[in-house]
Order: structure tokens, then sequence, then C-alpha cells
């Protein structure tokens, strides 16, 4: 199998498949591109991937040597498709909602799209006799609790909050000061994420602060799979949330011309949407809620319905390959 990797980021897909791949003895090769100037760009960090590539044996390539390997080519949303020939069965996996605006620009350059379900494609109006309905493989990895908090020297002596940090542009209406110290008023141990694109200033760092700590697995999966609460500001982490069983609370600040993605998932139980200027009452109340109820059923519907069920990778093998 061959993968075109341009962003750091796209590993969280790539590495399931590979694995599997590894289980059924085929070999696998990623095709190293640069993105120039972008945070996640492959070769600003090399050595992360070099240990990615020992510890998953796969190859490491450069891009332009793929117009010689023949067979099988993963991509993320057609990005390096034009580096493809004739000799190649091209296969897109979408990245959360990013095929929203990017489907039209590929579609007729890959074979096939691989969409987490057809209640997706169907909801953003996005249907192809190319589509294929079969998860996503960056949910296909194990997590356990201890070795997470290990890994990333959480000490779990109160509940966890994360923050999915709000972008610059929406910091303004974002009221963190308010959250901050409500969080810690009821007694919360503050996780911060954010990407590299988008610093935080030190005195938004919480007590733990991350700027993508792992490319895989993936930080915010990990770090959510061990949270009490999201607390999120619009993100598509709204959907990471509801796969690792893991209420939210969400502020919605985005322009209204953004795209909300997953927005169906704001009606659910699992998520409370506040406003900004929350009074202290009315955040302790919503929080103290949330993880009341028991929300297992709710997750296992929102997967039947929206999403699927473990096992991308495998069903990607049995009807790609």
């Amino acid at each position: 199998m061959n993968f075109v990797l341009s962003e750091m980021t796209f590993m969280r897909y790539f590495i399931p498949l590979i694995i599997e791949g590894n289980r059924k003895n085929i070999s696998s090769t990623v095709f190293v591109n640069s993105n120039n100037n972008k945070y996640n760009n492959p070769l600003k960090h090399w050595s992360f991937l070099d240990g990615l590539a020992k510890k998953y044996d796969f190859q490491l390539k450069d891009i332009k040597e793929i117009s010689n390997h023949s067979g099988i080519v993963f991509m993320i949303e057609g990005v390096g498709v034009e580096y493809l020939n004739e000799k190649h069965k091209k296969i897109s996996l979408t990245y959360m909602v990013d095929f929203v605006p990017s489907y039209g620009k590929y579609i007729d350059k890959v074979d096939y799209v691989v969409f987490p379900s057809k209640f997706i494609a169907e909801y953003y109006g996005i249907l192809s006799d190319k589509n294929l309905y079969l998860g996503s493989p960056k949910y296909d990895i194990q997590h356990n609790k201890q070795e997470i908090l290990k890994k990333y020297n959480i000490q779990q002596d109160k509940k966890l909050a994360l923050v999915v940090f709000p972008r610059k542009r929406d910091l303004n209406k974002a009221n963190l000061d308010k959250i901050y110290s409500y969080l810690k008023d009821t007694g919360y141990t503050i996780l911060v994420k954010t990407r590299g694109k988008d610093p935080v200033e030190k005195k938004y760092h919480g007590d733990y602060y991350f700027v993508d700590y792992s490319w895989f697995p993936h930080d915010t999966l990990e770090l959510l799979y061990i949270s009490d609460v999201l607390i999120n500001f619009g993100s598509t982490a709204i959907k990471e949330a509801a796969l690792m069983n893991t209420p939210a609370i969400d502020f919605n600040i985005k322009p209204a011309d953004v795209l909300r993605g997953f927005d169906f998932l704001y009606k659910h139980n699992f998520c409370s949407v506040l406003q900004p200027d929350v009074s202290y009452e009315k955040f302790c109340f919503e929080l103290n809620n949330l993880l009341s109820l028991n929300l297992e059923n709710e997750y296992d519907i929102i997967r039947e319905k929206y999403f699927f069920e473990p096992g991308s990778s495998s069903r990607i093998f049995e009807e790609i390959l």
C-alpha cells in the first residue's frame, strides 16, 4: 500500500491502515511531500515520523518516487493526487468536514472517496457513485487510561476538563477568564489543547498545555478519552467527544458564516450549549447535570445513526483490497 503524506495530521488516519496491512502481510510505503511553512509539515517533524516508521514498520520515500510504485494509494481530501498516474488506484479519505469545500476539486481525479457514513454525505449534500461508506480508520485504536495519564505525565487527583482552545479569530467572544475560573472553583484540573498554528497566551495554558504533542496516537483523542468533560468552542472535536463517550459543554462563538461542523450533534443530551457570559450557577448546574446522566445508550445511538461501528480499517481492506 502507498500513502501520500503532506501533513503530519494525516498519520492519525494512515497508521491504523498500516497496522491492518501488517496483520495481513501487506507492506506500506509513505511518500512524503513538503507543505512548505505549515506547522504540520512532515519535514519539520522528521524525527517523530522516522520513529513512527520504525515502530509500525513502513518505509519512507520522497513523493517524487511515487510514480514508480503502482497499486493502491491513500490520500486525505485528494491532497497529492497530482503526483499520481494511471498505474495507481486512488483512494481519498475524508478529514472531519474538510470535504465540504474540497470534494469538488478532486472527485474527478480519484477512484473512490471513503466517508464515515452515508448520513454524513447526504447531510452535506455530497453524493457520488465513488463514495464508499466505510467509517474512519482514525478511530481504530484501543485506549488505556493509565497509559495515557503516564504518557502525558498527568496527575489525576481531580476531575479533568479538556479545553480545545478557540481560534484567534473568536477569542474576543470566548470569555475565557470566566470559564477557567468556573472550572477551578468546581475543582477541575484544566487540560488545554491547541494546534501549532494557534499558540495560546501563557495565562490560558491551564494546568497542562499541549500543542500537537503526539501526531499518533492522536493527542486530542487520548486527552478526550481520559477527560471527564470537553469544553468546546464550536470545534469539530464535538465529533471526537461523541465517539470517545465524553460529555461536552459548547460555547458557540463562531461567526455565522463559518461552517459549524457536525452541528446535528449539539441537539443531543451529551452536549450542553451555553452562552459565553453564562452565570456560575447555570454553568455548575449544566456541568453537574451532564455528569449525572447515563449516556451510554445515547452514544450508541449516535454511532448507529450518524457514524460507524469500530473496525473501519478492516472494512476498507475488505472493500478495496
